[in-house]
């Protein structure tokens, strides 16, 4: 239809790219669509609507566009540019490089340090693992500005009292070493034995904090995996063998025991029912106390979700979970079509 050039040469090299490295490939906060994988691949997918036309996705939207698909995200939006200040950033409409869309929902310019303010300050960054990076701001409201965050050794947390207090924060990849809502000093991420908290960098990669309790004034220490009975947030805390139920490292739950997702579970059986049972698969038999995995029970067969474009006659019979208009819909794009 116009909307996009197609070039398989390189899709097939982007496509060899994500086999040979999944892992890095790219990263996506949200399910990506098609164009968003291809945009790690230039070259791939050229997209030629210009403003006003019909689109799916961004990805079929000229430089300096982008799909606006209304409040409801229905199919098809159209290629519009992107919002700058003062315009509206409501439903699915986005603010241009620069601005960031408020809690009124209309675009404004990103804070920088120095930038007045009276109660904080939005903008942040990504930044790379073995890097700090200070442009994560906050508002100081004794000189009424946002300021670049803390280094190493610097003041960090709560300061003030009562309707005067705000927060000081640490560089991204530092961790601050109050208690709750006290103050301490921005910390690089420490090494087993170290001091740590519940803040995210800081124990090094591989370690997780224990013994940390938020209503103490004492902090935790940095551990590595951690043996059966200790406490655990995720499996990832737990040494290999075990699992994270219940807040607490142990073997995975036998048949029958109480679990609160999959991975609690021993190997073939699963948690569909907050208890764990054997997984059933298409062609096993199925009842109402005996539900398949990743399947439907239909007349007390498991069978397969019905493909997006096949006929439905509700939104369980669905890979996708939406039967719209009799048939199975892909709402990873829209979350539906227009109505007739």
């Amino acid at each position: 239809k116009g909307i996009i050039d197609y070039n398989p040469a390189e899709v097939g090299a982007c496509h060899q790219r994500f086999i040979q490295s999944p892992c890095t490939f790219g990263f996506f906060f949200g399910t990506p669509d098609i164009y968003d994988v291809l945009a790690f691949c230039p070259g791939a997918v050229t997209p030629k609507q210009t403003a006003g036309g019909a689109c799916s996705s961004s990805g079929e939207c000229m430089s300096g566009l982008y799909c606006n698909k209304g409040a409801d995200y229905t199919c098809p939006g159209s290629c519009q540019p992107f919002a700058t200040e003062g315009q509206s950033c409501a439903g699915s409409a986005q603010c241009a490089d620069g601005f960031t869309c408020s809690s009124d929902q209309t675009c404004q310019k990103q804070q920088k340090a120095g930038d007045p303010c009276t109660g904080f300050c939005s903008y942040s960054v990504s930044c790379q693992s073995d890097q700090v990076c200070p442009d994560n701001l906050w508002c100081d409201p004794t000189q009424g500005q946002c300021e670049l965050a803390h280094l190493a050794g610097e003041p960090c947390g709560e300061m003030g009292t009562g309707l005067n207090s705000y927060t000081v924060n640490c560089a991204i990849n530092l961790w601050c070493n109050a208690p709750t809502f006290g103050t301490g000093t921005c910390q690089v991420p420490g090494d087993e034995g170290a001091p740590c908290n519940e803040q995210i960098s800081a124990c090094k990669s591989g370690l997780h904090c224990i013994g940390y309790d938020p209503s103490s004034p004492m902090l935790g220490t940095c551990a590595g995996s951690s043996a059966a009975g200790s406490n655990c947030l995720s499996a990832q805390d737990c040494q290999t063998g075990l699992t994270c139920a219940s807040g607490k490292c142990s073997m995975p739950l036998a048949l029958g025991a109480t679990c609160s997702e999959d991975s609690d579970c021993a190997t073939g059986l699963v948690c569909p029912t907050g208890k764990c049972m054997t997984a059933l698969y298409p062609g096993d038999s199925c009842t109402a106390d005996a539900p398949c995995a990743y399947s439907r029970c239909v007349s007390g067969k498991c069978a397969d979700y019905v493909k997006v474009g096949d006929a439905c006659a509700m939104d369980a019979d669905c890979a996708t979970s939406h039967c719209v208009s009799s048939k199975c819909y892909d709402s990873s794009i829209c979350s539906a079509p227009p109505t007739p």
